[in-house]
């Protein structure tokens, strides 16, 4: 993801947030924080080992975590190719996916660029991170995921 003039900031805010997790566990995140928390290794983890290798990694729970996170700051194209990706691996190891699902799956690794892109995602992710938690409105949603 791009981040604009803030960038020192929001890599001051993602640090502090893997810090956090790193010390404490997922579980003291506030949402606010889980959502800065699972974009950031999402993105970080697609970039850095690709789409279908990302996803084998994390497991498709961490990708229903993503989806939910995305929507939450209104990056719905990305948020829509995650959920084509979950469609197409559904309860199936990696190891069972055939030669259409494979194939299939590199197509969203495509589209997920293209989605990024489309959304703005990287606009979308540091208005989330300069956010005060009280000023989220995802914040307000009091279910704990974990």
């Amino acid at each position: 993801m791009r981040r604009g003039n803030g960038m020192q900031n929001a890599l001051d805010i993602i640090n502090s947030v893997m810090q956090k997790a790193g010390k404490l566990g997922q579980a003291a995140l506030t949402r606010h924080e889980r959502i800065i928390f699972t974009i950031a290794n999402m993105d970080a983890g697609i970039r850095k080992e690709g789409f279908g290798d990302y996803l084998h990694n994390t497991g498709t729970d961490e990708w229903r975590d993503c989806v939910e996170d995305l929507q939450a700051i209104r990056a719905l194209a990305t948020a829509e190719v995650m959920l084509r990706a979950l469609a197409i691996v559904g309860d199936s190891s990696f190891e069972s996916l055939d030669d259409d699902q494979n194939s299939d799956l590199a197509e969203q690794s495509s589209a997920y660029e293209e989605a990024v892109d489309a959304d703005d995602l990287g606009a979308k992710y540091e208005a989330h991170l300069t956010q005060r938690p009280a000023e989220s409105s995802s914040d307000d949603d009091a279910s704990e995921r974990r």
